[in-house]
């Protein structure tokens, strides 16, 4: 409320008392007149003498209404005891000489009490400090307004208080005093406080739906932009008005001429106007964003065709969901021609290329990396630009930090958006230079082994990469990296197979495979060739059917029953006759060898064969020759007998010695083995002796293990030593790993004669290197991941050595040798330098083997401080001098900052229990704990007991059950302590306690102990109990309230209706005319009394929020035409035209509540009228589709505003100037009220003046659910409404009972019915009206209608019509009620009236009503 509305709010009860005084002075004027005129009557015609008599009847009754009119006068002058603001006088001696009822309730003091006393001992020395400042400036002349927070009695907590203060001068200009006018504000700041959050939650709930609004006017080629379309299209950060030209600008080029046609093909069809749009645009910063924009146009459908006129833009950010959309549509046509393709170099190039194009890199890459990541083999590439190539390996530490680096070996996705940052190494970022790199994203594959391969996205110059990029690149690299995997692995199995083909199809022996069923699925080439086959004419048949057995039926048979032993686990082999080309034979070494998978199940037999024809020729030569060698052999055996002597002592060397030895020919034929070989590998000499060396059986038939023997052999046999650990396999399936050695031996010519194998067991030995390696590793890791670093002083020498963690530790970016303990030394922080080097140097000279401390050190790379730890073990010789000290530095800096913070948050917590009054206890089976304020707040001494029992006795005794219960919860561990209660402490005070308890569970989930808190919640009980009885004392007050507002309408309206009712009956027996215009300046003076008092009772009704809003359908034309003509007379009288002009189509019904409506029109309108002294009123009405609102300017040429006239508008007793007053009268209520009115209808008044010009004051109110309704186009003038009969024409015949406590009333509304033709009865109070009622049906009669008084002694109207009602009276009932609460007509209905009239009584609308209930004869 601003300056001017308070002022004129201090003086609502001057202007009240000067306006009944003028009516009181018109009063006695009009009876001064109306006494001259009686006389001038009675002496000019005897004829008039009965007229004169009743005008003298009429003067007595005026005097008696004169003297009512000072009755209300001076309860009148008690309304400024019911207006909300507190009133009061303070002198200049700071005492109180005027109070308001309002004023005195917020001291609670009576008003007789306030009145002389001292401001300090009505409000108390701290209220009056507050605002003595204020005071002393209002003594001084200065009228101001604050806001200000008061503490008052009863009342919890401040209430915000607008306060004016406004000095009193006296005639000779020096001050007399001060008013002072308080009103309470305190839900007004409330209700704006929640708007704002409310707006706030609407700008917030915009925000995440980033939805921006438009508006386009194709009239004037123009959008208008809210500040979130502004900046979604990145225009500008406020509201902005643009051309639809350079809003277009803003489309993307590619889809800017598409969305412009298809908004133009919307514009030009027949549809609803409805147009979805979804594009991209161009922010000024070149970023692409996706737009789905949603356009609703409206048409002026007046012409043909239609033009279009306004649309209404709402735009979305769909960039989010866009880009996932394309992500996965790239994902899915990626995965599909991945599928397509079995080659590994086409899938790396199918992959980059399209990735690089999709994300507008400048290169892609494939890259692999050893199980350290020390390096990296870029094996693919693919560069959209001229740049160097960076295939082949590369140092990581070329491109990477060792953080980087740990990220590669977690397999963890890294990027940098700037690789020359200011950070960054400057050795790599020369690297990334040189590659013409400015931006990254590593995307790694990784299996549960180690890390595969990784996908490398590059750009050339610095670049943000989105979190939608980089799920897509990490996609891309599982999906392309294991399509990889897998066509390595398919391309090598085909390798494989090929290869192991080939070996069959070229090998010398028959070899196949069958099925289960004994059918040939396999067969190679050997096999074929020699029955001159081709594979058709074979595979899938019989095996025993097939050419090389069908020329014989029993070798079939056999075969057949051959394969069934097979199929069941048997190995078959001997010799047979097959038959080879068109009908040869030839015999075959024949074996049927059973295939077992991992779980022993047969799944295959593999029948194969050698051709032994020349093998068995050959037996036949040897049995021929062997007669003959028989006696060459004796010869021999005497030669051999002297060899064998000479050899047997080389074979006890050759046997016993510790490595296994053998003796193997150049083709690789093993000749001789000695017996610890054959004993330790569980062989025996005829597993091994005349058999190729690679398949003996120790060799585990392993195919790589026979290929390095072989290689092996080749190698000894031109001459050089072969040596290389092998697997090695005993009988019982162990493996274990032998030293092996193919040595040459020569004869006396140099040449190689044979090989001598040699081999040890060297299992352990590998196996505890490699334990030893991998322990090694895992320390490595270790202290990789712990941030551990280790270094060695030697303190004779001094020198150091470190590792690459302490390098890392020290943030040092190159190795470093020759280091010193100096060297160490200027790493350590300056301030803990030089007690660093004292703590070493004396632990080394003394004789401690272990030492220990922190210090804090400044990191090379970006001079940072961080703490580290060194631990130490201290190695000395005999003498106990140092000569080796080992040491491990950890990074602790981590931990020392949480150390810190925690000592912090401890002292913090201490001072924050402190502050808050707060105590700590703790339970547990071995002691309680209690924080030494305990016991005061307590109240106990620190010497007592500290245990469960102490609380339990001073706990009061109404509270000590509950409280033992929920203690003993608690320790059972059953809930958590949670518990106000009272306690009594030693001195007889009670305080309220607050008390909380939470459980420490062991690993067994039982209580181990109880950690809580209790505080003093005294005075927060008190508060609550306070806040409690001033809501009582506030719902009291409502009630007050509305039940004295109701009192006061009625009061008032009762004497109100005699005054204007009687008026009229002057006026009805009155012929004189100046007589007569005496008689209506009392009626038009009284209905402007009346009016005063509606707009008063109206204003208050709004404010205490009990005026309510009657919806309903009705034609907007109808209600303005009823409105002008009401105000077409009061125009006509003042010489001004009165227009009414509709532009464009209005709906031919709204929803709204047109009682209120045209209470806001008739005021307007009156206004308009009353200051306009020449010229014209117009009403101009149209509809806004855009907010679906009804819009009504009301226009005039009259006097206009100046503009700090038009800012005291719409306040309440308000108008431009004091002038404005003086000379047209009013009381300022009207703008306040309907202002007020129009919002609840949904809409608000504005107003546009010029001074010396004219006015427009513009209505707009909500048109309600309007789906469906005609739009029309009304005409200026329309009939009036024929439905009601008039008042001349009403003719009653029916019986009425007035029930009425006042004898005026009843006599009024007796004469207005009589005069109508109705029998009238009367009855004063309720009781009475009951038992004329009943009288009347003992008799079997009844009256046609009642006319009940809602307010009277005794029996009020509510209860009379219910008891009537109980009595069987069913006859119309019409309250009469003084309507100051809208709530009066509902309680009417519900008591059993049929309808409600409003006093003062209107003539017109009473015989309507009567008529319409009980029906009447037109004359």
């Amino acid at each position: 409320m601003k300056q001017s509305d308070r002022a004129d709010m201090e003086s609502v009860i001057a202007d009240l008392q000067r306006e009944l005084k003028a009516t009181r002075l018109d009063l006695q004027r009009s009876i001064q007149d109306m006494e001259s005129a009686n006389e001038e009557l009675r002496a000019s015609n005897e004829e008039l003498q009965a007229m004169n008599e009743e005008l003298q009847t009429a003067n007595r009754e005026l005097h008696v209404s004169q003297e009512q009119l000072a009755t209300r006068e001076a309860q009148l002058r008690t309304i400024t005891d019911a207006i909300p603001p507190a009133f009061a006088f303070v002198d200049r001696d700071m005492r109180y000489r005027f109070s308001n009822a309002a004023h005195a309730k917020h001291w609670q003091q009576p008003i007789e009490q306030i009145v002389g006393k001292t401001v300090t001992e009505v409000i108390g020395p701290e209220v009056f400090a507050t605002i003595e400042p204020y005071l002393l400036d209002a003594f001084n002349g200065l009228q101001q307004t604050y806001e200000l927070q008061l503490n008052f009695p009863g009342v919890r907590g401040k209430r915000i208080k607008e306060v004016t203060y406004v000095p009193q001068k006296n005639p000779d200009g020096s001050i007399g005093g001060c008013h002072v006018v308080l009103t309470d504000i305190t839900e007004r700041k409330r209700t704006e406080q929640e708007l704002r959050e409310s707006r706030r939650e609407l700008a917030v709930g915009v925000e995440v739906a980033k939805l921006g609004l438009g508006r386009v006017d194709f009239r004037s080629n123009s959008v208008a932009l809210t500040a979130e379309a502004a900046a979604m299209y990145g225009i500008s950060d406020k509201a902005i008005v643009i051309t639809r030209d350079d809003f277009h600008r803003t489309y993307h080029p590619e889809d800017r001429d598409e969305i412009i046609q298809r908004v133009q093909a919307c514009l030009d069809s027949d549809g609803d106007g409805h147009c979805d749009l979804e594009h991209r645009i161009v922010l000024p910063s070149g970023e692409v964003r996706w737009i789905n924009a949603r356009k609703q146009v409206s048409f002026d459908d007046s012409v043909q065709p239609p033009i279009p006129m306004t649309a209404i833009l709402a735009a979305q950010d769909i960039t989010d969901r866009k880009r996932a959309e394309l992500n996965l549509a790239f994902l899915s046509e990626l995965q599909s021609r991945l599928n397509s393709l079995s080659s590994v170099s086409e899938l790396m190039q199918l992959a980059t290329q399209q990735t690089a194009e999709y994300l507008g890199l400048s290169r892609c890459l494939l890259v692999e990396f050893d199980e350290q990541a020390k390096y990296a083999d870029i094996v693919h590439e693919y560069l959209r630009d001229s740049q160097p190539s960076l295939l082949g390996k590369h140092l990581v530490t070329s491109f990477h930090s060792p953080a980087e680096r740990q990220s590669l070996l977690a397999g963890k996705q890294f990027y940098q958006g700037d690789t020359q940052h200011h950070d960054q190494d400057p050795k790599i970022a020369s690297h990334f230079r040189k590659y013409q790199i400015g931006a990254f994203c590593n995307s790694a594959y990784v299996t549960e082994q180690r890390i595969r391969f990784v996908v490398s996205a590059l750009k050339s110059h610095p670049y943000r990469w989105r979190r939608d990029e980089l799920d897509l690149l990490q996609d891309i690299a599982n999906r392309v990296c294991v399509r990889i995997e897998r066509a390595r692995a398919e391309t090598e199995l085909a390798d494989r197979e090929n290869h192991l083909r080939r070996v069959i199809d070229n090998t010398v022996a028959f070899i196949g495979v069958l099925d289960h069923e004994g059918n040939l699925l396999e067969a190679n080439q050997t096999a074929l060739r020699a029955g001159q086959l081709q594979r058709d004419d074979v595979i899938g048949k019989p095996f025993w059917e097939c050419h090389w057995w069908n020329y014989d039926n029993d070798i079939a048979d056999q075969l057949q029953q051959e394969f069934a032993r097979a199929i069941n686990g048997e190995t078959i082999r001997h010799d047979v006759v097959i038959r080879i080309g068109k009908d040869d034979r030839t015999t075959i070494d024949f074996m049927l060898a059973p295939i077992r998978d991992a779980d022993g199940k047969i799944t295959y037999v593999i029948p194969s064969g050698v051709d032994i024809k020349d093998r068995k020729a050959a037996e036949d030569l040897v049995r021929q020759n062997a007669e003959q060698l028989a006696d060459k052999q004796a010869k021999l055996i005497a030669l051999l007998a002297d060899y064998e002597r000479a050899e047997s002592k080389l074979q006890v060397l050759f046997d016993n010695g510790y490595y296994y030895t053998g003796i193997i020919e150049l083709d690789g034929t093993t000749t001789d083995i000695n017996e610890i070989a054959l004993k330790q590998l569980g062989a025996t000499r005829e597993e091994t002796i005349d058999r190729l060396f690679w398949d003996c059986p120790w060799w585990g038939n392993n195919e790589e293990v026979k290929r390095k023997l072989r290689d092996g052999l080749t190698l000894a046999t031109a001459g050089e030593v072969y040596r290389e650990d092998l697997p090695f396999w005993l009988p019982d399936g162990t493996e274990r790993i032998t030293d092996f050695i193919f040595t040459p031996a020569r004869d006396q010519n140099g040449e190689v004669v044979f090989l001598v194998a040699n081999g040890s067991d060297v299992t352990e030995v590998r196996r505890g290197q490699e334990e030893l390696r991998k322990r090694e590793q895992h320390l490595k890791l270790s202290l990789q991941a712990g941030r551990l670093g280790t270094w060695e002083w030697n303190p004779i020498t001094g020198k150091i050595q470190w590792s690459e963690e302490l390098q890392s530790i020290f943030g040092m970016s190159e190795p470093r040798t020759d280091i010193t303990f100096d060297d160490i030394l200027q790493i350590v922080h300056p301030d803990d330098r030089e007690e660093a080097a004292h703590h070493l140097r004396s632990t080394v000279r003394g004789n401690e083997s272990t030492y220990r401390f922190d210090c804090r050190i400044v990191r090379e790379d970006n001079g940072k401080t961080s703490w580290v730890e060194n631990l130490g073990l201290i190695s000395r010789n005999k003498a106990g001098i140092a000569k080796l000290v080992t040491s491990i530095t950890r990074d602790v800096t981590e931990r020392k900052q949480t150390e810190l913070a925690l000592a912090e948050g401890k002292e913090r917590l201490t001072m924050a229990l402190r502050a808050g009054g707060m105590a700590v206890w703790e339970w547990s089976e071995e002691g309680v704990f209690w924080e030494d304020s305990m016991y005061d707040l307590l109240g106990l001494s620190p010497n007592c007991r500290r245990n469960a029992s102490t609380l339990m006795q001073i706990v009061h005794r109404e509270d000590l059950p509950r409280m033992i219960h929920a203690w003993r919860q608690t320790v059972n561990g059953n809930a958590s302590l949670d518990e106000e209660f009272r306690i009594l402490r030693p001195d007889g005070s009670v305080r309220w306690i607050a008390g909380v308890g939470e459980q420490v569970l062991t690993d067994k989930g039982e209580p181990k102990r109880i950690l809580g808190l209790i505080w003093d919640i005294t005075e927060q009980r008190e508060l609550q109990d306070s806040l409690q009885e001033a809501r009582a004392q506030a719902e009291a007050a409502s009630d007050s309230k509305s039940e004295f507002l109701a009192n006061m309408s009625h009061e008032i309206r009762t004497p109100m209706t005699a005054i204007l009712g009687y008026t009229d009956l002057i006026a009805e027996q009155i012929k004189h005319p100046e007589a007569l215009e005496h008689v209506r300046t009392i009626r038009r003076n009284g209905d402007f009394l009346l009016d005063i008092i509606n707009d008063i009772l109206d204003l208050s009704k709004i404010e205490a929020g009990k005026l309510d809003i009657a919806p309903e359908r009705f034609a907007p034309n109808r209600l303005i035409e009823d409105v002008r003509s009401i105000m077409e007379v009061r125009a006509t009288e003042g010489g001004l035209n009165l227009d009414v002009d509709y532009v464009g189509k209005i709906p031919s019904e709204v929803v709204s509540d047109p009682k209120r409506l045209k209470q806001i029109l008739i005021n307007l309108v009156g206004n308009a009228i009353k200051f306009t002294p020449s010229g014209e009123v117009r009403l101009r009405i149209g509809y806004q589709p855009d907010d679906r609102r009804l819009r009504i300017d009301i226009i005039d040429t009259g006097i206009g505003m100046k503009p700090e006239q038009k800012a005291r508008l719409f306040k309440p007793f308000t108008q431009g100037d004091s002038s404005v007053t003086r000379h047209f009268g009013g009381t300022g209520l009207g703008l306040a009220i309907s202002q007020r009115l129009a919002k609840m209808l949904g809409g608000t008044i504005t107003v546009n003046s010029t001074e010396g010009q004219g006015s427009t004051f513009s209505l707009t109110i909500a048109t309600g659910d309007i789906q469906g309704v005609d739009m029309i186009k009304p005409m200026a003038m329309i009939q009036p409404n024929q439905d009601e009969a008039p008042i001349a024409s009403i003719t009653l015949d029916c019986s009425v009972l007035v029930v009425d406590d006042r004898r005026d009333i009843r006599f009024l509304t007796k004469s207005l019915l009589t005069k109508a033709g109705a029998t009238v009865d009367e009855a004063e109070d309720g009781e009475v009206a009951i038992k004329k009622v009943k009288a009347l049906i003992g008799k079997g009669e009844s009256y046609d209608l009642i006319l009940l008084d809602m307010q009277m002694p005794k029996l009020d109207g509510y209860q009379t019509a219910e008891q009537l009602r109980r009595m069987g009276f069913s006859a119309p009932i019409i309250a009469l009620t003084a309507d100051a609460m809208q709530g009066d007509m509902s309680r009417c209905i519900e008591q059993g009236c049929n309808d409600y009239l409003s006093k003062p009584i209107h003539k017109a609308t009473m015989l309507q009503m009567v008529s319409r209930y009980v029906g009447s004869m037109s004359k």
